[in-house]
């Protein structure tokens, strides 16, 4: 699974180590952590569940603020594609849209299913 971390530009290497250590405190003894191609911001592969793993360092932030200096902010990829258009409408029409419409479900019945009772809907 995979995470984009965002630290301070010139930090990589403080950043790749503080990230190491944090994912190793968590339960995953060989994190990669590598750049992206774009300052600031490097590429995280873990055998941890990436939301889950947000929501630890968000706890543990709250604990020991001190624990993050440079690795600032934590954001899970659940796709990757090429970064030409088609590729990105054929992942969204492929991956992503059934699996929100199977979340929207799962929350609610589809809009069919509700009775209007506002503004003189029956």
């Amino acid at each position: 699974m995979d995470l984009l971390v965002s630290h301070p530009r010139r930090y990589y290497g403080s950043a790749k180590q503080e990230v190491a250590r944090l994912l190793e405190r968590f339960g995953d003894a060989a994190p990669q952590v590598e750049k992206s191609g774009v300052p600031g911001i490097c590429v995280v592969h873990t055998s941890l569940e990436p939301r889950q793993l947000v929501e630890r360092c968000a706890q543990l932030f709250r604990a020991e603020p001190g624990a993050f200096r440079f690795a600032v902010k934590w954001v899970p990829v659940d796709h990757w594609c090429e970064k030409d258009l088609e590729a990105m409408f054929r992942l969204i029409e492929e991956r992503v849209a059934p699996a929100i419409g199977r979340l929207m479900f799962a929350k609610r019945p589809p809009l069919g299913l509700f009775q209007d009772h506002t503004f003189g809907g029956t």
